[in-house]
């Protein structure tokens, strides 16, 4: 099976319920984080931040620190199965509630509900895992 390096990041919205931002998956009915492909001669980070910035439309990203890698079984848009490792990153931005044109449709969503709807289960299992570490 072919290996791709994938890269995103979870931007925290810092109010009372700390939401996270999530893209929505339409096609399979869930949340996921917004991440995609590392380019050629990109590094994570670089992915990460232009991965984050595409897909919600959020713009002045930072990354914070790295949350740490997990791996999955993926299916790509032409239908074959890869095994995808996974670099994410802790994100800010100081215009949180500016969004630009985006790629995909976003929500903010709080811990509980984004764990209830995440669409992918190696998503669902990261983001249980790295919860303490952004509250």
């Amino acid at each position: 099976m072919k290996k791709v390096t994938s890269a995103g990041g979870i931007v925290i919205r810092d109010n009372p319920n700390k939401q996270i931002l999530l893209t929505i998956f339409t096609h399979i009915k869930g949340l996921g984080f917004p991440k995609g492909h590392v380019g050629e001669g990109e590094t994570f980070e670089q992915a990460a931040l232009r991965e984050v910035a595409e897909e919600t439309g959020l713009t002045e990203l930072k990354i914070v620190r790295k949350l740490g890698v997990y791996s999955k079984i993926a299916t790509e848009r032409d239908g074959t199965f890869v095994e995808k490792d996974i670099h994410m990153y802790l994100i800010t931005s100081d215009k949180l509630d500016y969004h630009e044109k985006a790629q995909e449709l976003y929500g903010w969503y709080d811990f509980d509900e984004a764990i209830k709807q995440m669409a992918v289960k190696a998503d669902l299992e990261f983001l249980k895992q790295i919860c303490k570490l952004l509250v």
